[in-house]
């Protein structure tokens, strides 16, 4: 048994590329459908780009058990509605953060600048 496991700590992946985008585009989602005069901003994973048989449910599910997301039910047991956490949008800003970092870093002519 490894320490981690000994200490309770729950080892997770990070999340992905895909995992990323289903949380920008239920970030642009929820946005929208505030604008729209729905307050609580909680959408479908239609409205997320999802589709039968797709895999944005259980990403949305994944998002929501890592605590970048939550979810309701609506309608028949088995449906949810979606809305990002305040954990989720910090994620995604610290993100766009990093790679305007990098853009500007990779500019030509940076380090002559820089003297």
């Amino acid at each position: 048994m490894s320490d981690d496991h000994k200490s309770g700590e729950v080892m997770t992946r990070p999340l992905t590329a895909r995992d990323i985008e289903v949380l920008a585009d239920l970030r642009s989602a929820n946005d929208y459908a505030k604008g729209l005069g729905q307050h609580d901003g909680f959408v479908r994973p239609m409205d997320v780009g999802g589709k039968d048989s797709s895999y944005h449910s259980n990403t949305l599910a994944k998002l929501v058990h890592r605590g970048f997301a939550k979810r309701r039910h609506y309608g028949s047991n088995r449906s949810y509605l979606y809305r990002i956490r305040k954990k989720g949008r910090k994620l995604l800003d610290r993100i766009k953060e990093e790679r305007h970092g990098e853009r500007t870093a990779d500019r030509p002519g940076r380090e002559a600048s820089d003297q």
